[in-house]
């Protein structure tokens, strides 16, 4: 319904933003971009407005399947969400990756 759509728009503007993020790099093929905000969803997809060092770009990206209904929808925006995270940090240099970087740190306060 479109009050299930506004919540979930708002909820993952509001509280995950990251996740947002992570689909623009990864589902969206922007691995510039530098924000992303979810501007809808409809069964087929989702619509985002991702910020660029170019601007601001509108960038499609279609589900796996086409979605039944909000709780569908949740299953499917947690498991793209890890999908995204997973890959992105399979993209980052273990030197640089924050996770990284703590445990080099703790390490050598140990050694």
């Amino acid at each position: 319904s479109a009050d299930d759509t506004a919540r979930i728009v708002a909820h993952m503007n509001d509280d995950h933003a990251d996740a947002v993020l992570a689909y623009a790099r990864h589902f969206g093929g922007r691995a510039q971009a530098t924000a992303a905000t979810l501007s809808t969803l409809d069964p087929g997809g989702m619509d985002l407005v991702v910020t660029e060092p170019s601007g601001d770009h509108a960038v499609r990206i279609d589900f796996a399947a086409p979605l039944a209904d909000a709780a569908a929808a949740h299953t499917t925006l947690v498991r793209m969400a890890k999908e995204a995270a997973s890959a992105n940090s399979a993209d980052t240099p273990a030197t640089t990756h924050p996770a990284a970087a703590a445990t080099a740190k703790a390490a050598a306060a140990l050694a």
